[in-house]
């Protein structure tokens, strides 16, 4: 195991696994980050997650299709732009924090999902 995965495993009681095995972890968030069309055939029989919110900005392989079974599969689904929507409250700091704006902002991350 990586030194580096190693100590965050030590650190927060945690148990690493391969990326064979992560498509059928019992959480409550997966998070695609970094892969894209990850959400497929072959993953989703696998899923026990409740929500599906990663910035990777093609997670489903197929959108239509895939958003559709996971949808069935009762996943919450949030789609890249909406994680990534939290630039914007960073943005807004950057304006002095127009509160109104951000909470505003923030009201149709609900709406969109």
């Amino acid at each position: 195991m990586q030194q580096t995965v190693r100590k965050v495993v030590d650190q927060f009681k945690i148990k690493a696994v391969g990326l064979s095995e992560i498509y059928s972890v019992d959480a409550d968030i997966f998070a695609p980050c970094a892969l894209g069309a990850i959400v497929n055939d072959d993953t989703i029989p696998q899923f026990k997650f409740k929500i599906i919110a990663g910035s990777a900005n093609n997670q489903l392989a197929d959108e239509e299709k895939h958003g559709e079974v996971v949808r069935q599969k009762g996943i919450l689904y949030a789609p890249d732009y909406v994680i990534m929507r939290r630039l914007d409250n960073v943005a807004n700091e950057y304006e002095g924090y127009p509160r109104e704006k951000a909470l505003s902002q923030a009201k149709d991350i609900y709406d969109i999902l």
